[in-house]
């Protein structure tokens, strides 16, 4: 994707938040803030409406929202948490940003229906192995008949995005595959969570550009599988409907890296050797000494669109007016977070160091068999 940047001659950046004396002292996968940070991309994607309205969509604008002025029609902003959206009255295939430094001529490109009427599943990953991801498309797609993918790229070096559409191209299943080369920084993890925009962005372009149209949307990572103990998502959907919900929200169980069959723990095989129905066992101690260091539970979500597009899409919540239920592990509603299948690039992240390169005590572990049934269901 194209995305469309401040030119040099305007002679400006983004001016971050962060206090320039927080900033030496982050890193985030690996890199500095300044590595991280959104310096000069103004929109990700420019998106046609109907009614003579484009969309554009991009990181906070902030100051250089007195820049910004279009040729083709009026404009306004919608400041979200972390996103702005600038919405322009025109229907032209191109829009003109008007700048004595520098105009800028954008190309306006259309929605997608491929999702009409299917339910679809997004997420944003950098360098999972492929067959991690072909995986991940399997279950989604034979335990929840999920048709509709979009895969952001964030930024891969071990394969390119061409490699990855290719791959995924030759799934041979019932799907359409997206494959999105996300090439925004992937943002700085600041204390006050300011500075994260390019998973906030891509929400946003999720929902207007491919879920618009789609019976339901799900966010979940390539190492979280949604489990439903009871029922399917056609249920779950009746269910909102019955109780006029726009979203449900649901939490996880952390699945321990330990390998039952090779009897050992994930840091010790190749990345490239795990694969999801070798884990299947869960316990409330996640480090390398078996510190008892809490669940770490985080929720994340399904939407009907019809009915979300008018609030924000967030990692684990949503912001602005819904109607939504929270749903724990033990409604049998959740998803497995499997530590095992975290990439090597997050092994660069202090906070990701102890999930997937720990020493598992085998007696403070537990089989979760919903887990372990639909691994083996799908997998063998």
């Amino acid at each position: 994707m194209e995305m469309i940047c401040i030119p040099k001659s305007w002679g400006i950046k983004r001016e971050p938040r962060t206090p320039v004396n927080q900033r030496k002292d982050i890193i985030t996968l690996g890199l500095g803030y300044d590595e991280q940070f959104d310096w000069d991309i103004l929109f990700a994607d420019a998106l046609k409406l109907g009614d003579n309205r484009t969309l554009l969509i991009g990181a906070p604008l902030y100051e250089l929202k007195s820049e910004i002025k279009f040729a083709n029609g009026k404009h306004h902003f919608l400041d979200l948490d972390k996103v702005t959206l600038t919405l322009v009255d025109t229907d032209d295939d191109v829009i003109t940003l008007l700048n004595d430094k520098g105009n800028i001529d954008i190309r306006v490109n259309e929605l997608s229906s491929d999702f009409e009427d299917v339910g679809c599943i997004m997420t944003m990953q950098k360098n999972e192995p492929i067959h991690w991801i072909e995986d991940w498309i399997r279950y989604y797609y034979l335990e929840h008949n999920v048709k509709g993918f979009v895969i952001y790229d964030n930024n891969s070096d071990d394969y390119t995005v061409d490699e990855l559409r290719d791959r995924l191209s030759k799934v041979d299943m019932d799907v359409t595959v997206h494959v999105i080369d996300w090439c925004m920084p992937h943002g700085p993890n600041t204390p006050s969570w300011d500075s994260d925009f390019a998973r906030y962005v891509m929400f946003e372009h999720f929902k207007y550009k491919y879920a618009w149209c789609s019976s339901y949307a799900i966010n979940q990572d390539i190492d979280e599988l949604l489990m439903i103990r009871d029922g399917s998502i056609d249920d779950i959907l009746k269910f909102m409907e019955k109780n006029n919900l726009t979203s449900i929200i649901y939490g996880n169980r952390n699945i321990e890296p330990y390998n039952e069959s090779l009897d050992i723990s994930a840091h010790e095989m190749d990345v490239n050797a795990r694969r999801f129905k070798d884990y299947f066992y869960y316990s409330e101690y996640n480090n390398t000494n078996n510190t008892k260091i809490g669940k770490r539970l985080i929720d994340k979500w399904l939407v009907i669109p019809e009915k979300s597009m008018e609030f924000q899409w967030r990692n684990h919540d949503f912001f602005g007016d819904h109607k939504s239920v929270r749903f724990d592990v033990n409604t049998g509603i959740y998803f497995a977070h499997f530590y095992a299948m975290q990439s090597k690039n997050k092994n660069k992240h202090p906070s990701f160091y102890n999930r997937n390169q720990q020493l598992v005590d085998k007696e403070k572990i537990k089989v979760d068999s919903l887990v372990k049934t639909k691994l083996r269901k799908i997998y063998e």
